[in-house]
């Protein structure tokens, strides 16, 4: 996690893609993508000197009522 998280600092330090006080929107779906972008979102707005806010969106494009409450499960635990 950490080699990845070093890779995310990097692009995001050399491409300027986040600036003070920026709010960005991470789409969670539920899937292992989705999941992974929004925990190395957490770790970066905890460590990042850069202050920014994070909004956790969850996406339901119809899921069941068991698969709907793991995803729920999973962003509450973000």
């Amino acid at each position: 996690m950490q080699h990845l998280m070093g890779l995310v600092r990097r692009c995001i330090d050399d491409y300027q893609m986040i600036a003070p006080g920026d709010k960005i929107a991470v789409g969670v779906s539920g899937g292992k993508d989705s999941m992974l972008l929004a925990k190395l979102m957490r770790l970066l707005q905890r460590h990042s000197e850069v202050p920014f806010e994070a909004v956790y969106l969850i996406m339901d494009p119809g899921y069941s009522p068991e698969n709907r409450r793991r995803v729920e499960e999973n962003a509450r635990r973000l």
